[in-house]
């Protein structure tokens, strides 16, 4: 996984296993803080785009392999212990 930016508890976007996948919580006050995830692959098409479900309790590991579920590209086993 390659991080290209990472804000804790915010944002998360990173090139892995050849697609662009970007996680980013809304404000609870504009979309009750839920997750929104954006997945492209190498060629720039949208794999998955759109809210993640009652994920406003949830962590951006989370939020990141729900994208990659959504997006059928299979979650990563390791984590950089940067992203928490």
């Amino acid at each position: 996984m390659k991080i290209i930016d990472y804000i804790a508890d915010h944002r998360l976007e990173a090139i892995f296993r050849g697609h662009t996948i970007v996680v980013e919580k809304e404000p609870e006050h504009k979309y009750y803080g839920n997750w929104y995830m954006y997945v492209t692959d190498c060629g720039g098409h949208v794999c998955c785009d759109g809210w993640i479900d009652d994920s406003s309790s949830i962590g951006i590991r989370n939020a990141f392999n729900q994208a990659c579920d959504g997006a059928l590209i299979k979650p990563p086993k390791r984590w950089s212990a940067a992203i928490t």
